[in-house]
């Protein structure tokens, strides 16, 4: 749970510091995403960092060689997350950390700088959540009548209510899908781990999820959002 105690400063339209070339790469214009950050307070230590020119370019090169390697390696996925990451709060690095709500839609909190993918995981899980909750405000009738089910997270060890960990599910697989896509940046052992403790989750939580019953609806959603989005992803 990210707070608002934790939220000192905020990158506003990130998008439009970043376009698309003619080669079909993308041109980001670090100085100007530097320029946009806007302090929230002077709580933390963390602002002391960020307020320096190279606190700021270290940051936001740090968010730019992430979006780069999202953008050559699935350029799909790279519009997707920017049709629902508007903002960005960058949070202090150390632990990793990345955070959305339903209150604030278009938000997403991230620790920068960080390694490039930790940042791509970071930004594709809390899109995802995002995506999500777009579908939860659109259809609330379809989910309306979980808010007494409850199964076991096994990414936070405790058990959640099923929306909650319908999120986690559309963030883990969605997670997996782009670093797939990402191998040729990073080591097979860095990716394999991160891929095969999402893994681990996602089995998990499906396995829970065969002994509901579900309304014909919901089922749908399931199987073409969550079930069927999963099986698509192992076999390629």
């Amino acid at each position: 749970m990210i707070s608002n105690e934790d939220k000192n400063f905020v990158i506003e339209n990130l998008f439009p510091s970043i376009s698309k070339t003619s080669d079909h790469g993308i041109s980001i214009n670090v100085n100007e995403i530097a320029d946009s950050l806007l302090a929230v307070d002077d709580r933390a230590i963390f602002c002391d960092q960020i307020k320096s020119s190279s606190g700021k370019e270290c940051l936001v090169t740090s968010l730019a060689d992430a979006l780069n390697i999202i953008h050559i390696s699935n350029e799909n996925y790279f519009d997707w997350i920017f049709l629902v990451a508007k903002k960005l709060v960058p949070l202090s690095s150390e632990p990793f950390r990345s955070g959305s709500s339903i209150e604030t839609p278009f938000e997403i909190c991230l620790s920068l700088p960080a390694q490039s993918s930790l940042v791509i995981e970071g930004l594709v899980h809390e899109s995802a959540h995002q995506h999500l909750y777009l579908i939860y405000k659109k259809y609330d009738y379809l989910f309306s009548n979980l808010k007494d089910i409850g199964i076991f997270n096994p990414a936070i060890k405790r058990k959640r209510p099923l929306k909650k960990v319908f999120l986690a599910l559309h963030a883990f697989l969605n997670s997996i899908a782009l670093l797939r896509a990402t191998d040729r940046y990073f080591s097979s052992r860095l990716l394999d781990f991160q891929i095969n403790s999402l893994e681990c989750y996602i089995s998990e939580i499906l396995g829970q999820l065969d002994g509901i019953s579900f309304s014909f609806y919901l089922e749908e959603f399931i199987h073409r959002e969550l079930v069927g989005f999963y099986n698509l992803n192992k076999s390629n």
